[in-house]
């Protein structure tokens, strides 16, 4: 009996010792991932989050002018499911390991091909594949090192490194035209059928003032294929974007009258704008 329960109290003490090595605890510079979709090419940012802790950052724990794996743990890496420009110079889609190297008032940024790397002391300069230097600014204070995007545009936004009180913008732009023109000729294959298509296609021209008669080439087929509020908005602005601003009045004004039976207040609005507007310029 003494030897059951001696092999029991064993046995239990040994499934707690297990447990306790098994449970988990909080890291202390935890990992985080941040993801951004410029234009149509999708950026994907995996690093850990030290804390300042009441330390001196750059210029102590992160020495000036000496190489950082840009976080904690393994070193930060960034993916571009498509080419990208990264301050003025071509970058290949691709995953990439991010070091940088703190300057006082500008830092090396470093993207590398490495993604194994746990430290800087493996990091071998000919696996760099892009290095650009970038200016420094004060900025206020964040306990936790943040890596996020800003300064989003259609095409363009800026990566942006911060920590205690010292933060770095890196501008990218990333290609969209061909890539989007390449998707509506593919939309069109695909979907001869839709008239939203059409004016999908047809409204992304006129936005970034493309060919105004392909625009209108669209933009008539789908109206042509169903006449609804939305498209025929865009075929008047198609008609006045080719001079044709009569025929555009015409078109916003039973635009318009749909758009008022449907309750849809914007193209209501919308086409109120375009009307007053044309007729000023005739």
């Amino acid at each position: 009996m003494i030897k059951n329960i001696y092999s029991t109290l064993i046995i239990c003490a040994l499934l707690t010792f297990g447990n306790t090595r098994a449970q988990e605890l909080p890291m202390p510079s935890p990992s985080a991932t941040v993801t951004q979709t410029v234009g149509l090419t999708k950026i994907e940012i995996n690093y850990s989050r030290p804390g300042v802790k009441d330390r001196v950052i750059f210029g102590g724990l992160v020495p000036y002018d000496e190489m950082w794996r840009t976080g904690a743990n393994k070193a930060t890496s960034i993916t571009f499911s498509d080419d990208v420009n990264i301050d003025g110079t071509e970058l290949k889609a691709g995953t990439y390991a991010l070091f940088t190297i703190p300057g006082e008032k500008e830092w090396e940024v470093i993207f590398n091909n490495n993604l194994e790397q746990w430290g800087t002391y493996s990091h071998k300069d000919e696996e760099d594949v892009l290095k650009i230097k970038i200016a420094s600014e004060p900025a206020e204070f964040i306990e936790s090192m943040h890596i996020y995007f800003d300064d989003l545009r259609d095409n363009s936004a800026s990566i942006n490194i911060h920590w205690e009180k010292t933060r770095i913008s890196i501008p990218i732009s990333v290609e969209v035209a061909q890539k989007a023109q390449a998707n509506i000729e593919a939309a069109i294959k695909k979907a001869e059928q839709s008239n939203s298509t059409y004016r999908n296609a047809a409204r992304y021209y006129l936005n970034n003032n493309l060919d105004a008669k392909q625009a209108l080439t669209w933009a008539q087929k789908s109206v042509d294929m169903g006449k609804e509020y939305w498209n025929l908005t865009t075929l008047a602005e198609a008609k006045q974007a080719n001079g044709l601003t009569k025929e555009a009045i015409k078109l916003a004004e039973e635009a318009k009258t749909l758009a008022v039976a449907a309750k849809s207040d914007f193209y209501i609005k919308e086409n109120e704008k375009n009307i007053a507007a044309w007729k000023a310029k005739k």
